[in-house]
């Protein structure tokens, strides 16, 4: 028989808002066979079910993670802030502060390094912000960890080349290819100036994924639960406030919103569904970048000509740091 050990960590505020409600789900829906490790971030849950699941303190169980955050949590380029060249090569994202935070994200990938070792067979990642709505025996988790696979996540659709969604992943145990994946991920951690550093982003998805796609162009048996989720289509009915134009018909035809307008329209639509998930600071954040984007535009004088739907150069990723008409007569 499999052994499966799942693992998850949360802080206070995420056992507030969902870690118990993970805890007392995977307690009622998981079939008792599957064990849990948690490692609790300075705070006290609740255990639904002592025989199931073992809550760790992160402190004293992660040395390396206490090291890590010793280490790099005054750095500000380990807090979200990234260094000069990532600004310029990125300056529509690098605001992001969570793909570049490594410290916040260090909590989740250390309690993996640790959870492999005090695990048999398979050990699987699950976001504590989870929900076990429905009853899953053993067959239905095994079934999800097939044994020739090395490991088992959730991609963004096949040929995707963004950073996999880490909320659920398996690790083989019984691989030897797995444990190279370990080996490396964790070293890019401890040696983190030669390892996440040195990479585009470095949250903990992004080094993963980075990592995983390396290792999968020479061993690809693995498992991505998202390989086919794109590629069936669906018929959907769509209604417009105005009819489009046939973009088909005209070189010419061009959207009435110009683009550079999208960034400043995202920011506000983020801050939107922030308001519906009841996070007030983070819908702040996101109406506050959405503001600076409109400052910028009201400061820059080709701004009363780009709503007309005259194209501007989309040369740099940011046609607001480059001058769009840098000849533009004002006044």
């Amino acid at each position: 028989m499999t052994t499966i050990t799942v693992l998850t960590t949360f802080h206070q505020e995420g056992l507030d808002v969902y870690g118990q409600r993970f805890l007392d789900s995977f307690a009622k829906n998981i079939d008792k066979c599957i064990k849990l490790l948690v490692y609790a971030e300075d705070c006290t849950p609740i255990n639904p079910d002592p025989d199931q699941i073992t809550i760790l303190d992160a402190v004293q169980a992660l040395p390396k993670l206490v090291a890590f955050k010793e280490k790099w949590g005054d750095v500000p380029k380990a807090n979200g802030i990234p260094p000069d060249d990532i600004k310029a090569r990125r300056p529509r994202d690098w605001h992001k502060e969570f793909k570049w935070d490594a410290v916040r994200f260090a909590n989740k990938t250390y309690a993996v390094y640790d959870a492999v070792t005090r695990s048999k067979d398979w050990c699987v990642w699950m976001d504590a912000d989870t929900y076990v709505h429905s009853p899953w025996t053993y067959d239905d988790f095994v079934k999800q960890l097939p044994n020739n696979a090395w490991i088992t996540y959730v991609g963004r659709g096949k040929g995707s080349q963004t950073w996999p969604e880490c909320g659920f992943y398996g690790l083989n145990l019984n691989h030897p290819v797995c444990h190279e994946f370990l080996k490396e991920f964790e070293r890019v951690y401890e040696d983190a100036d030669n390892g996440i550093f040195q990479m585009e982003e470095w949250h903990d998805s992004y080094v993963f994924g980075t990592i995983l796609n390396k290792m999968k162009a020479d061993f690809p048996t693995v498992l991505d639960y998202s390989e086919n989720i794109y590629n069936n289509t669906a018929n959907v009915d769509c209604y417009y406030i105005k009819t489009p134009a046939t973009l088909a018909s005209s070189p010419a035809q061009n959207c009435e919103l110009n683009a550079i307008f999208h960034d400043a329209i995202l920011e506000f639509a983020e801050a939107e569904l922030w308001r519906t998930a009841n996070q007030p600071d983070r819908m702040n954040n996101a109406l506050t970048r959405g503001y600076e984007y409109l400052g910028k535009y009201n400061q820059n004088p080709a701004t009363g000509v780009i709503g007309e739907g005259i194209p501007f150069d989309y040369s740099s990723s940011n046609a607001l740091i480059d001058p769009i008409y840098p000849n533009y007569p004002v006044g």
